[in-house]
C-alpha cells in the first residue's frame, strides 16, 4: 500500500513539473514572438538558425520555414561576412557582444543597418547564440538627412555673412584694381607723350602691380578658406606642436627683420588633436600674423610673442600671446567678425581671425581672446584630444 502511495505521489509531482514546464515554455514562446525586437537562436560555429521570432521574419522578409535549418551565410544575411568573424572573435573573448553595428541583407536584397547583440547559451551541450537585432536604418537615414540640411543651412549662413560684408569684399578687391588701372594708364600716357619709358621706373611700376595682384589673390584665397565646409571625413590625428613649429618657421625672416622674439613653451607628449595639419598651420599663421601686425605699431625694444601648448582636463590648449597694445572692449566683441579689422586699409582683409574661429569650431574647439598683464592680447584655444573626439555634425 505504501508503495502505491509513493508511486502516486511521484506521478503527481512529475505531472506538476511537466505542467509548470509547459506553461513556462508557453509563456516564453508568447513573449519571444510578441516582442518587437528581432530575436534568433543560432549555433555558434555555423550560424545555423534553430529558432527565430516573428519580428525577425518581418524584418528580413523570410518565413520561418525558409529560415530554420539554414545558416546565416546560406541565407546571405551578413552583407560583410567579415563582420560575423569579428562578432565570433568578440564573443569568444567576452561571451557576449553588445550593440555591434552591422549591415544585413533582407530577402528583397535591401541592405539595412542594425545594432547586433548576442549572448552565449547552451542547448543540449552545444554552444549557441541568443541574438537581438535592432534595425536603425531609418534613424541613420534621418540623421543623414538632418546633417545634409544643417550643411545647407551652414552654407547659406556663410554666404549671408559674406553678403552682409560685401562692401568690405568689394573694397578689398577694387582698391588694388584701381591702383593697377591708374599705374597702367600712367605708363601708357607717359609712353604716348614721351615716346619711351625709363626701364627702372617700368620695373618699379611692375613690382607695385605684382604686389597689388598678390593682395587680390590673398583676398580670394581667404574668402575661399572662410566659406569652405570642412568635412569630418578629412579629419585625422595631428600634432599641434608640429603645426606651431611649421608656422613659426614660415615667419622666421620677417620676425627677425621686425625685431620680434618668439618664445615657445610647448608641452611634451601632447595628445594629438583632430583636424588637418594644413588647417592647424593656417590657424596659427593667422594668429601670428595678427600679433606681428600689432607689434609693428608699437615702439619698444622687447617685442615678444609667446606660443604655449599644454593639456588641461583632456583639452589641448594653445595660447598665442603678444605684448603689443591689447584690444579694446568694442574690438573684442567684433574681433572674429568677417572683414572687421583694426588695421589700416590695405594691411589685411579682416578675414584672418574669422578663418581661425571657423577652423577651431569645425573641429569641436573653442576660442577666446583677452588682454594680458604684458599689455598685449592673448588668444586662447581649446581643442579636443583625438581619442575622445566626437565629430560635431551640427
Amino acid at each position: 500500500m505504501m508503495c502505491t502511495m509513493n508511486d502516486s505521489e511521484n506521478m503527481t509531482d512529475r505531472k506538476r513539473v511537466e505542467e509548470a514546464l509547459f506553461f513556462s515554455e508557453d509563456r516564453f514562446s508568447k513573449a519571444y514572438n510578441a516582442v518587437p525586437l528581432t530575436m534568433s537562436i543560432t549555433t555558434f560555429e555555423e550560424g545555423r538558425f534553430i529558432s527565430v521570432n516573428d519580428s525577425f521574419c518581418r524584418f528580413v522578409g523570410y518565413s520561418k520555414e525558409e529560415i530554420l535549418g539554414t545558416t546565416s551565410s546560406e541565407l546571405g544575411f551578413w552583407y560583410d561576412p567579415n563582420q560575423r568573424f569579428e562578432m565570433k572573435k568578440i564573443i569568444t573573448e567576452n561571451d557576449t557582444v553588445r550593440d555591434m553595428e552591422i549591415l544585413f541583407v533582407t530577402k528583397s536584397g535591401e541592405i539595412r543597418q542594425g545594432l547586433y547583440s548576442a549572448e552565449k547559451i547552451d542547448i543540449n551541450g552545444e554552444t549557441c547564440l541568443l541574438s537581438i537585432l535592432t534595425d536603425i536604418t531609418e534613424q541613420f537615414k534621418l540623421a543623414e538627412e538632418r546633417q545634409e540640411l544643417k550643411d545647407q543651412i551652414d552654407k547659406v549662413y556663410r554666404l549671408l555673412m559674406l553678403n552682409s560684408e560685401s562692401a568690405g569684399i568689394i573694397h578689398e578687391i577694387t582698391q588694388p584694381v584701381n591702383a593697377i588701372k591708374l599705374l597702367v594708364e600712367s605708363m601708357l600716357y607717359f609712353y604716348n607723350t614721351e615716346g619711351s619709358a625709363d626701364a627702372m621706373e617700368l620695373i618699379k611700376t611692375l613690382q607695385y602691380i605684382s604686389k597689388e595682384v598678390n593682395r587680390i589673390e590673398k583676398t580670394i584665397v581667404q574668402i575661399r578658406s572662410f566659406t569652405r565646409k570642412r568635412q569630418v571625413a578629412d579629419f585625422r590625428p595631428c600634432n599641434l606642436n608640429d603645426a606651431v613649429h611649421i608656422s613659426v618657421s614660415i615667419f622666421e625672416f620677417r620676425l627677425s627683420a621686425d625685431g620680434i622674439c618668439v618664445q615657445l613653451d610647448l608641452s611634451e607628449n601632447l595628445p594629438q588633436v583632430p583636424g588637418d595639419l594644413n588647417w592647424l598651420v593656417t590657424m596659427i599663421k593667422n594668429l601670428l600674423e595678427n600679433a606681428i601686425q600689432a607689434l609693428d605699431k608699437v615702439k619698444k625694444s622687447d617685442k615678444e610673442i609667446h606660443c604655449n601648448t599644454r593639456l588641461i582636463k583632456n583639452k589641448v590648449i594653445l595660447e598665442v600671446v603678444d605684448n603689443a597694445t591689447g584690444i579694446s572692449n568694442e574690438q573684442i566683441d567684433r574681433i572674429f567678425q568677417p572683414f572687421y579689422s583694426t588695421k589700416d586699409i590695405g594691411e589685411n582683409t579682416g578675414l584672418g581671425l574669422a578663418i581661425v574661429e571657423s577652423i577651431v569650431k569645425s573641429i569641436g574647439g573653442r576660442i577666446g581672446v583677452f588682454n594680458n598683464d604684458r599689455g598685449g592680447a592673448t588668444f586662447h584655444i581649446e581643442l579636443p584630444v583625438w581619442e575622445e573626439f566626437t565629430p560635431n555634425k551640427s
